[in-house]
């Protein structure tokens, strides 16, 4: 759960049953990642906070994109069925993603957090 910085992995959506996240752009499947996806996050005054990759690249913008519409959806109170939800996740680190987040294998949810983040 604690990175070597004291940083904590933070997951948007469910963990891959076979343990591969997949990359898109947009709606197309372009490949494969080597583990879980997920982001380096910090927890501040009681929320949590998600560092995003820099340079920030094309799916990093989708993911971010993805968690503003589901914060406006909270707050509209519309689409209650879509939302993902937002884990503290723990793993072993074993590379860097398509996108410069942190890959994990052997992923363990530790809880959800999506309402501390959003």
């Amino acid at each position: 759960m604690v990175d070597r910085q004291g940083l904590f992995y933070i997951r948007i959506g469910k963990i891959p049953i076979d343990g591969i996240s997949r990359i898109y752009r947009g709606e197309v499947l372009i490949g494969e990642e080597k583990g879980v996806s997920c982001y380096y996050g910090v927890q501040l005054k009681g929320k949590w906070h998600i560092i995003i990759p820099n340079p920030l690249k094309i799916g990093a913008i989708q993911t971010l994109e993805s968690l503003i519409n589901q914060v406006t959806e909270e707050w509209y109170k519309v689409n209650p069925k879509d939302k993902s939800k937002i884990y503290l996740i723990d793993g072993e680190e074993i590379g860097i993603g398509s996108d410069g987040e942190p890959i994990l294998k052997n992923v363990k949810i530790i809880k959800e957090i999506t309402k501390e983040l959003i």
